[in-house]
């Protein structure tokens, strides 16, 4: 035993214990969000593949799937919420909210401006992989083939995710642990929402984002405004998949300026943001010291599993090894078509 350990209080003791399982909980129910995904896609294919492929039929595969894939992430943390507060907590209250029209304004155009420029530019590495020759297993959604099923598809797509994503990230997940250190409360909930999205494609832009709706939260301390901007980006992405998929000409030749145009918006507004509130957000309460708050961080084994499953789907689900093929062969990329996200 170390001479500094022998005269250890038990208020010592019983703060590096509580310091040892601070984010632990919350990381071991984040490796339950693959299986209650796996569990809540079953029951849409089961009811919706026994009927033909209308308008109608589309429209409301879209909304169940969305809805369902929501479901499947909040599930996880709902229980141990439940469990824990007896209460499954009210955080779309604006009661004591401080939001103003320029965190509602600036905060979803830099979630916008930022989300779509990152979107875009992941888009090159799943390329670039399938040019090398990968298989690249990403969801795509369903959009089906008229004009109704693709506005369905963008409204769906604002309304759904952003909802169950804010709510069990931006709610229930940074309450928990902001009154810990508000600094990994906002790195935790938006690392945990990426790594929920198999996704190239979609895990760079989720988790930036998530780093400023974290901010946005706790500056204007409601979810509302992080709701607002997460249900636009997710809007605004989901018209320009639209476009991809109907006219990729007009798709390829104007999304680089959208991007561009987003990059500077986006770090424009967020600028302004930090500039009129203020970067740092003031706390009442005594939370963690950063030395605590990274002990509590890389010491939780939940973090470690959670990095070990998501580097094992990456590796056995999402990607595929290039296998010997002939010069004429192209690289594929296989489209899943599903209706989360």
């Amino acid at each position: 035993m170390r001479k500094r350990d022998r005269f250890m209080t038990f208020a010592e003791q019983e703060h590096r214990a509580y310091v040892k399982d601070a984010f632990n909980l919350l990381l071991v129910m984040s490796c339950f969000i693959c299986l209650s995904q796996a569990l809540f896609s079953v029951p849409v294919p089961a009811v919706f593949d026994r009927f033909r492929e209308t308008t109608a039929v589309i429209c409301l595969r879209q909304g169940f799937a969305m809805l369902y894939q929501g479901v499947a992430l909040y599930a996880p943390f709902l229980i141990f919420v439940v469990v824990k507060n007896r209460s499954a907590g009210r955080y779309f209250s604006c009661k004591n909210s401080e939001a103003s029209a320029g965190h509602y304004i600036l905060g979803s155009l830099s979630v916008m401006g930022i989300g779509v420029c990152v979107w875009y530019l992941s888009s090159f590495i799943v390329f670039s992989m399938r040019d090398a020759g990968y298989i690249i297993n990403e969801n795509l959604p369903l959009l089906g083939n008229s004009p109704v099923t693709y506005v369905s598809f963008v409204v769906f797509s604002a309304i759904i995710p952003a909802f169950f994503t804010e709510i069990t990230f931006r709610g229930i997940v940074m309450t928990e642990i902001k009154k810990d250190s508000y600094v990994f409360a906002v790195i935790i909930a938006a690392l945990i929402n990426s790594f929920s999205h198999l996704s190239f494609l979609q895990m760079p832009y989720i988790f930036l984002t998530g780093l400023i709706s974290g901010w946005l939260c706790l500056k204007a301390k409601t979810i509302m405004v992080s709701y607002i901007a997460n249900g636009l980006l997710n809007g605004l992405i989901a018209v320009l998949y639209v476009i991809k998929s109907t006219d990729f000409s007009l798709y390829d030749s104007v999304m680089p300026f959208i991007a561009l145009a987003g990059a500077v918006i986006g770090l424009v507004c967020l600028a302004i943001l930090f500039s009129v509130y203020g970067f740092k957000v003031e706390r009442n309460e005594k939370g963690f010291s950063v030395k605590d708050s990274l002990k509590a961080f890389f010491g939780a084994f939940g973090l470690w599993i959670l990095i070990f499953i998501t580097v094992f789907e990456v590796f056995f689900l999402y990607i595929k090894k290039p296998k010997e093929e002939s010069e004429s062969e192209l690289p594929v990329l296989t489209e899943i078509y599903m209706d989360e996200r």
